[in-house]
């Protein structure tokens, strides 16, 4: 079905080569309050440095979201998986860190 739409609207309702792929990931926190903040501080110029942007959050005991690129058409790759996981578990308050895979980020799949 998606090869009859035209380019004009697969991109529109980013299909075939204009999906976006992003990740999500949970993980645990054992912190206090103040150091939460600080936490989420760092954690958000993470995210900005490798031009991706983040929706979620969490509290002092566990912590997650979905993670996708800052660009219209851009994705996450594997590349920035394993940076936010090595990111996340360099971090002495984190523990239990789950990256799941690559999805669409529109549709899910």
């Amino acid at each position: 079905m998606d090869n009859q739409r035209n380019r004009i609207l697969r991109k529109k309702l980013y299909l075939d080569r204009f999906a976006i792929f992003g990740f999500k990931f949970t993980c645990g926190a054992g912190i206090l309050e103040s150091e939460f903040d600080a936490l989420l501080e760092n954690f958000t110029k993470f995210i900005e440095s490798r031009n991706l942007v983040f929706s979620g959050g969490g509290d002092t005991k566990t912590f997650g979201g979905f993670v996708c690129s800052n660009d219209r058409y851009g994705s996450t790759s594997k590349i920035d998986q394993t940076a936010l996981e090595e990111w996340l578990k360099l971090n002495d308050a984190i523990y239990i860190v789950e990256v799941g895979p690559l999805v669409d980020a529109n549709y899910g799949i």
